[in-house]
């Protein structure tokens, strides 16, 4: 009964979103109304309620259209994209973003045009679109390190370590992955380093690793408890469970010290996703639970677990 909820875009979907948020403090002035729409979309989408999220994005973007905002537009377009990767409707986020790129250039915010370039860079991942992605993710990265911009540094990195990763150059992911996490420590963004160290871990475990990523995954997971209860923290501490139960399937080390591990990130995901309301994370941290009690042979424990990743499955608009 393998759990199969999480989607292609789940491993790179929180480092994008980092790209939309890090442009917050860059918002132009803009009216209230627009600015509940902004924030209502933004509450809907850390939530997991990408639909309504969408409606919230769809009305704000309406009203910078009719003001000609071109900054405003790019903006909103590239939260939309975001949505739509979540939901892994890869054309729609590309098409978002190749509409933001062109008003972002348009405008003349250079900034602005570098980041949404990076975030269509990840959009090309998803659709396999592999050369255009590398080629923008590693204009983008250059770009934002020259430009001292180190946090969007950092999210263009962690997207071009998944590329890399993806093809099979798990050590020059790693690599990659080590300078994202550097980056983010420069700006100061917790959330976005641990993402990295996150990463550096998974290209580990791909790489048959296991030592070198168990160690990896002690310190990320640290890192992760200590981080607030978020939208991100409950999918890093997703990720770290499924690492450690991917090890206990393919080591020789205890498999049940290793399961115990991979149960107790996946509860602190539940119970972190519980915190805030976000039910599709609930949804996958009770699935991958039931996939993990499954195979340990605790079929009650198994069924049950199911069950409430269904029901939140069902909850989520």
């Amino acid at each position: 009964m393998e759990y199969r909820f999480l989607s292609k875009a789940l491993f790179f979907t929180l480092s994008f979103f980092y790209a939309v948020t890090a442009m917050a403090a860059a918002e132009p002035p803009i009216s209230p109304s627009v600015t509940s729409q902004v924030e209502i979309g933004k509450h809907d989408f850390n939530q997991g309620r990408y639909e309504d999220a969408l409606t919230a994005w769809n009305i704000a973007l309406d009203k910078y259209r009719s003001t000609d905002d071109k900054i405003g537009q790019a903006k909103i377009l590239q939260y939309k994209a975001e949505a739509y990767l979540a939901i892994g409707q890869y054309y729609k986020a590309t098409s978002n973003l190749e509409a933001a790129l062109a008003l972002a250039q348009a405008s003349g915010d250079e900034q602005l045009a570098a980041q949404v370039a990076s975030s269509l860079g990840t959009a090309f991942l998803l659709s396999n679109r592999t050369d255009e992605a590398r080629d923008l993710l590693e204009k983008a990265v250059a770009g934002e390190q020259a430009n001292g911009r180190p946090g969007s540094a950092a999210v263009a990195g962690n997207n071009l370590g998944n590329l890399l990763a993806s093809l099979g150059d798990y050590d020059a992911a790693i690599a990659v992955y080590e300078q994202a996490v550097s980056d983010a420590g420069k700006a100061e963004n917790s959330k976005l380093a641990v993402k990295g160290s996150v990463n550096i871990a998974r290209a580990l475990v791909d790489s048959n690793r296991n030592k070198e990523a168990l160690e990896s995954l002690e310190q990320v997971t640290k890192q992760a408890k200590s981080l607030s209860a978020s939208h991100e923290k409950a999918y890093v501490l997703i990720s770290i469970g499924r690492l450690y139960s991917r090890i206990a399937d393919s080591s020789d080390a205890s498999d049940a010290e290793l399961e115990k591990l991979a149960n107790e990130a996946l509860n602190m995901a539940a119970d972190t996703a519980q915190s805030i309301n976000d039910n599709r994370a609930l949804s996958y941290a009770y699935g991958y639970l039931g996939e993990l009690y499954e195979k340990a042979g605790r079929t009650e424990e198994a069924m049950l677990s199911t069950h409430k990743a269904l029901h939140y499955l069902q909850a989520t608009p």
